[in-house]
């Protein structure tokens, strides 16, 4: 009976993370267009100025697009067709059933492609569902049982799913699986435009100021040091560097430091720059880019976040145990 409950609760939660990602990424398309949209619009009332301002002799004003005309813009997509899923080929338009549209499944019985045209299913459609789907199992075991963010991952405790599940536990992992799916959207949309909206990266300080209540495990002067310890040396360094770091970035390590902590941070933080160092080191060797080449930094960001958010602690007490430290006085 343990192992059939122990079952039926992976494949639930594989199909609602599996669902809830491919929403995302349906949305996180959505949005990039309107990003790039308003970027375009932006430099064609650049270009317009600068001729403009070569006539008269003048020099020339801000072409950037107002708040009220972007709300205006993005005032064509609302909550229903921002959120709504395209439940119709990409390629021929046909209306797709039911049983097609069953996260990982239905990929893989359509053969990754349309029945009706042949197209080939974009791959971005089943990585997004096996990676929400996976995600989430991930997190319900790994925080189901003590709804803890300091504490190291055992594995003895993964297949424990009898332990009470208080409110603030069901919370927590709510909470945590929204970050997840927080995190998948900005890197969706950041590697398509290199934008971090702000809207996004508010959503990243809400958490972490709810992250606050939530996991007590973390003393809140470590959130608070966590908000800053990376955030303010990334502002700093822009500052000092123009385009070393994006805002968004900067703004997204404040909000997720807000929610882990210092010492969580300042692991994602490293595992992000190592992530995208190595991307960077392959593009010049591979002379797909140049040394002042620019490339989307915030995924690597979101990779870190969330390897340290499921075994951040386990990284740091293994580190410390290598190195002769004491975990407990870290």
């Amino acid at each position: 009976m343990e192992k059939f409950l122990l079952l039926f609760t992976v494949i639930f939660l594989f199909f609602i993370g599996a669902v809830f990602f491919s929403l995302l990424l349906s949305l996180a398309r959505r949005i990039s267009v309107l990003l790039l949209e308003d970027e375009a619009e932006d430099e064609a009332r650049y270009e317009a100025l600068e001729d403009e301002a070569l006539q008269d002799g003048e020099k020339a004003l801000a072409g950037e697009l107002s708040a009220e005309e972007k709300k205006k813009r993005w005032a064509r997509y609302g909550l229903k067709e921002l959120l709504g899923k395209d439940y119709v080929c990409d390629s021929c338009g046909q209306v797709l059933k039911v049983y097609e549209l069953i996260p990982v499944f239905g990929f893989l019985f359509a053969q990754g492609r349309c029945r009706y045209c042949g197209a080939r299913i974009r791959p971005s459609e089943l990585l997004s569902e096996f990676l929400g789907g996976t995600l989430l199992v991930l997190v319900f075991f790994r925080f189901g049982r003590s709804g803890m963010l300091a504490q190291p991952f055992a594995l003895s405790t993964v297949l424990d799913i009898s332990a009470a599940m208080t409110l603030r536990k069901m919370l927590a992992l709510l909470l945590l699986f929204l970050v997840m799916g927080l995190l998948f959207l900005i890197s969706m949309i950041d590697l398509e435009t290199m934008i971090i909206p702000n809207g996004l990266s508010l959503a990243m300080f809400v958490m972490g100021i709810l992250g606050v209540f939530l996991f007590p495990d973390v003393p809140w002067h470590e959130h608070l040091i966590g908000m800053m310890v990376v955030s303010l040396p990334m502002l700093l360094i822009t500052l000092l560097i123009p385009g070393a770091f994006g805002g968004g970035d900067v703004k997204l390590m404040a909000g997720a430091g807000l929610l882990l902590g210092w010492k969580l941070t300042l692991l994602a933080a490293f595992l992000g720059i190592i992530g995208g160092g190595i991307f960077g080191t392959i593009l010049l060797v591979t002379k797909k880019a140049g040394r002042k080449a620019h490339f989307a930094f915030g995924p690597f960001l979101c990779i870190g976040i969330v390897a340290a958010v499921l075994g951040g602690y386990s990284i740091l007490s293994g580190y410390l145990s290598l190195t002769g430290g004491n975990y407990g006085n870290f």
